[in-house]
């Protein structure tokens, strides 16, 4: 099973280079997990109903390969499972220029939560365990994150970072660590992987923290709600 959608490079989807952002990348590969598992009959609204449960992402890296397209310019999206084992689900997704170059390659990771309970489910138990994987178009692992301590910045989560889960969405992880770099940064910087592992999560009124330190072409960072970690991530440049 495939997922396969045209789109167009909208001006909010813009970077301050006029390309196709990062960020508007990681909310691309959301919304493509998000439409394969409703063509599983399985979105979270489905999930709900059903098995009292929620789909939760638990990793996110996107890898850029090529140049990103441009405002106006169409790119393809087709995502697809790569990996499952009795709990987890690993969903690539591809990002095809006009030309048909992949310029973009994400991994993103998930598994079932019983609402109640917080307890993982098994894949078994939403009679989805039989599902079959394609090959990956793109040799790629999930990397061990490390802990930076060095706190340069905090943020207050609002009703604005909140999705249909009631918790912090994951793709707003993603701008809280992009709001570190300065414009000047972001315009002159050319991404070329964002990876972030989602620990814990967090709610409307919660204080996060964020530390961040650089080791080479990386940007490690890990945010925290008082001494527990929320979220681990790496941005990497070219």
């Amino acid at each position: 099973m495939v997922y396969e959608a045209n789109q167009v490079v909208s001006a909010t989807c813009c970077d301050l280079n006029a390309r196709l952002s990062p960020y508007s990348i990681v909310c691309l590969v959301q919304d493509a997990v998000s439409v394969f598992t409703g063509m599983l009959g399985l979105n979270n609204i489905n999930m709900r109903s059903k098995f009292g449960a929620m789909w939760v992402f638990t990793k996110n890296k996107v890898e850029i390969l090529a140049q990103r397209p441009i405002w106006n310019e169409n790119f393809r999206i087709r995502s697809y499972l790569v990996r499952k084992s009795g709990i987890i689900l690993v969903v690539a997704t591809e990002f095809l220029d006009s030309s048909g170059v992949l310029f973009a390659y994400a991994k993103l990771e998930m598994c079932a939560l019983e609402i109640a309970s917080r307890k993982i489910l098994r894949l078994s138990t939403l009679g989805i365990d039989e599902l079959e994987c394609n090959q990956d178009a793109v040799e790629t692992n999930f990397d061990k994150l490390g802990e930076s301590t060095k706190i340069i910045s905090e943020v207050k989560v609002s009703s604005e970072n909140i999705d249909f889960s009631l918790h912090t969405n994951n793709a707003q992880y993603v701008r809280f660590l992009l709001n570190t770099y300065s414009v000047e940064e972001l315009k002159s910087k050319d991404f070329k992987c964002i990876e972030v592992h989602f620990v814990e999560e967090s709610r409307e009124n919660d204080i996060l923290t964020i530390a961040k330190h650089s080791e080479g072409k990386f940007d490690i960072f890990t945010i925290y709600k008082g001494e527990e970690i929320v979220t681990k991530a790496k941005i990497e440049f070219q």
